[in-house]
């Protein structure tokens, strides 16, 4: 079985058809509040549960994969707004640095309700398609839609706790962590090194995950080189950035990801 397998990632280069295998994570909407006003936004939930093993991406999904989407198809006066992501593993596949997330995941999505949406019940419907991955990787997609009750107010609903539970896992924008970035050279055959300086103490393990350069004149290497600065609380990430036009950026978005004794902080 092996070795059929095998055959097929020669002929798909490593993408197997999910006609022929079938998708195995499972996709649900979830909506938090069980009643909503008008002319508020609220919260849904995308649901996403891999079997032990197999992972699907972040919004950059790294040197190989794809993030995760949805189109939705929303009654009149409903407007979706972004993905919220929770910060993913950063994962080392096949000398492939990819950023994923492994068993389920919640990607929160705000809703907002027009000032003038009228009472009662609203099919909110979506089309996900996401890639999953273990030793194989297979395209998945699902439909999946979700019942919303509009009222005269707002009462959270029997999923409060888990969208809270995952609110937790979403970047912390407030934070106060003093961050630095310098150039560390001069650039050569197009490539630069860039040194972030991070001050987190002793003990934790952190980590820059960039956001996607798709479209843009540079790019950033999804590698690091980690190493304790002078000052014994603060790490710096060496990345290599990367320009053909001779362009390089003002700023690099991102996220810092911090673990401490295996957990994300």
């Amino acid at each position: 079985m092996r070795r059929l397998v095998f055959t097929f990632l020669i002929l798909l280069p490593g993408i197997l058809a999910a006609q022929d295998f079938g998708a195995k994570t499972q996709a649900s909407l979830l909506v938090n509040p069980s009643l909503a006003k008008a002319g508020n936004t609220i919260e849904v939930g995308l649901l996403l549960k891999m079997p032990e093993g197999w992972h699907t991406y972040w919004r950059n999904p790294g040197e190989n994969g794809t993030a995760t989407s949805i189109k939705w198809n929303l009654p009149k006066g409903i407007t979706a707004g972004a993905i919220h992501w929770p910060v993913p593993e950063k994962v080392e596949w096949l000398e492939m640095f990819t950023y994923a997330y492994h068993h389920e995941v919640l990607l929160i999505i705000p809703l907002t309700l027009a000032d003038d949406l009228k009472s009662g019940k609203y099919d909110l419907k979506g089309k996900v398609e996401w890639l999953e991955c273990e030793e194989t990787c297979i395209p998945g997609e699902a439909e999946v839609t979700a019942g919303l009750l509009v009222g005269d107010e707002t009462k959270p609903g029997e999923h409060a706790a888990f969208f809270n539970k995952w609110h937790a896992k979403l970047p912390d924008t407030e934070s106060t962590l003093e961050l630095s970035a310098k150039w560390a050279e001069e650039a050569k055959k197009g490539a630069r090194a860039i040194n972030l300086t991070v001050r987190v103490g002793q003990g934790v393990k952190v980590e820059f995950l960039p956001y996607s350069t798709k479209g843009l004149k540079w790019s950033i290497t999804h590698s690091s080189t980690v190493k304790r600065a002078e000052d014994p609380n603060s790490t710096i990430i060496q990345k290599i950035i990367k320009s053909q036009s001779g362009t390089w950026p003002t700023k690099i978005p991102g996220i810092l990801r911090m673990e401490v004794g295996g957990r994300v902080k």
